[in-house]
């Protein structure tokens, strides 16, 4: 049987021990120290404790997910009756069929059959109540600071995300859990009472990992705000480009000697289509710091207990330059191709004169922000500079490299080494949500 503990045995035992853990309660969630559950900062309460789940595969992950008691305890009797014949889950013994994840199953609640991107809060809320999603999560989506943001995708299209990511949180508490419990074991830590005879069994034994993490390369020991880790006016010869992601979710992608890992790259890569390939992912990298922080923080608004960080990378000028004919693509608003191509790959199919956007290992472009696909009403000829996504008043630019080998290349081999992943703070997250506090 699949053991799905988010603590690990020993290490609850041992953070039971030191106060720095409860029981596990009647609705399935314990009380944890916060900073065993995340990358501590100097300004973290040690007394903060947060609710877990006890079991990743429970009830209680589901409502720690973002829907209500009444959907959760829904969804749980779907998993726990599954019918015998059709795919199994992944906790059922293996036997070369198809299997269903329990993210997945869980996902599979917000359905696309009903869904919005349009201006209108009330249709969102509308969604939402539909699929369930509990209020705490409804808020974070609909935080007034991130309509600018939330308008450029579709209400599903958040909505699962956030689950994705909280449950990628979970997935790497139950990670440094499990790290802990075995360096535990190394140190000779028993669980009073394993051996009755033995007084000793539960000797005191030094804090082990310092917490959640180990620190590991690819967090830097500085911040979003750290002018030695942001500065870029010291090299004028590259680009610098910035991503936004939560860190759980790319733990690989930055190999022991602090380089891009070529193997888990992947990562990296965005979870839908691009707006400039259509029916295929990209690498998607802003040239704004700005809005990288502008979305990490509506990561973080949606968070529970994840680390969001930003990933920086450099890229030589030189190197983009000398890149072949056809290797490479620029588009920018207001080009009619600009609005075809955003418009297209939204909506398909992909006319044969784009396709040059599609073979190229490298676009440089304008981000498009809220595009309206309804076909009824609108072609990509009625798109206008509403579309365009803009930060401080300008048109954002992007650079998305390709998911094909070429693309991956051109990452490894230009960006490898000037790789950084900084963390945005708590601390950080508080002030811009003040400076960013919407008008009554």
């Amino acid at each position: 049987m699949l053991r799905t503990d988010i603590l690990a045995p020993t290490d609850a035992a041992h953070l039971m021990s030191r106060g720095l853990a409860g029981p596990v309660d009647d609705d399935g969630t314990r009380r944890v120290n916060k900073l065993w559950l995340q990358n501590a900062e100097e300004s973290m309460d040690p007394s903060a404790f947060a609710k877990v789940p006890w079991q990743l595969i429970s009830e209680a992950t589901i409502e720690y997910l973002g829907f209500t008691p009444r959907l959760a305890a829904q969804i749980w009797r779907g998993w726990i009756n599954w019918p015998a014949d059709g795919p199994q889950r992944e906790i059922d013994p293996e036997d070369d069929g198809l299997q269903v994840s329990f993210l997945d199953f869980v996902k599979g609640h917000v359905s696309h059959s009903i869904d919005t991107s349009e201006d209108d809060d009330s249709v969102w809320k509308r969604c939402m109540q539909h699929w369930g999603v509990a209020t705490e999560l409804q808020e974070a989506i609909m935080d007034r600071r991130f309509k600018y943001l939330r308008l450029n995708n579709t209400c599903v299209r958040w909505v699962r995300e956030t689950i994705k990511m909280r449950y990628a949180g979970l997935e790497d508490i139950q990670r440094a859990s499990r790290e802990r419990g075995q360096a535990l074991r190394r140190a000779g830590f028993r669980p009073r009472g394993s051996n009755p005879s033995d007084s000793s069994a539960s000797h005191p034994v030094s804090r082990i990992s310092g917490g959640h993490r180990d620190p590991f390369p690819e967090i830097s020991v500085g911040s979003c705000s750290s002018s030695s880790d942001v500065d870029t006016r010291d090299a004028p010869e590259m680009t610098f480009l910035y991503k936004a992601i939560d860190q759980a979710r790319i733990r690989g992608v930055v190999d022991d000697k602090g380089r891009l890992n070529e193997r888990w790259i992947h990562l990296l890569s965005e979870n839908t289509p691009s707006e400039y390939s259509g029916n295929r992912t990209m690498y998607h990298f802003t040239t704004s710091f700005e809005l990288a922080k502008y979305y990490a923080a509506y990561t973080k608004r949606r968070a529970k207990l994840e680390t969001v960080v930003v990933v920086r990378i450099a890229i030589r000028n030189k190197a983009v330059e000398d890149m072949p004919e056809g290797m490479i693509q620029r588009i920018y608003w207001p080009d009619p191709e600009w609005k075809e191509l955003i418009w297209t790959c939204r909506t398909g199919p992909v006319p044969r004169s784009l396709l040059k956007y599609r073979d190229a290992a490298l676009i440089i472009g304008t981000m498009s922000g809220r595009v309206s696909t309804d076909r009824r009403s609108s072609s990509w000829q009625d798109i206008s500079e509403d579309s365009v996504l803009k930060i401080d008043g300008q048109p954002a630019i992007q650079y998305a490299f390709s998911s094909e080998i070429e693309g991956q290349e051109l990452l490894v081999t230009h960006a490898a080494r000037t790789v950084k992943v900084l963390p945005f703070l708590e601390s950080e997250f508080h002030q811009w949500m003040d400076k960013h506090e919407p008008d009554d």
